[in-house]
């Protein structure tokens, strides 16, 4: 019977690339939890309005939630 192969650890092969899957679900939730710092469509930062709502002061855009 052959030795089993030494193990990848956690930064090789498939193992590395499962990690790289999770890592990038995490980041992703986290984003969509987060309250939104600047537009959506041009990447300006948000500023405060009138009446208080987050708003693109270039496009008018309000925040996606």
């Amino acid at each position: 019977m052959s030795p089993a192969p030494p193990d990848a650890g956690t930064s090789g092969g498939w193992r590395g690339l499962l990690n790289t899957f999770i890592e990038q679900g995490e980041m992703a939730r986290e984003d969509k939890q987060a309250e939104p710092v600047e537009c959506f469509y041009d990447g300006e930062p948000l500023t405060e309005g009138p009446n208080g709502e987050l708003h693109c002061r270039y496009c008018g855009d309000l925040p996606r939630t």
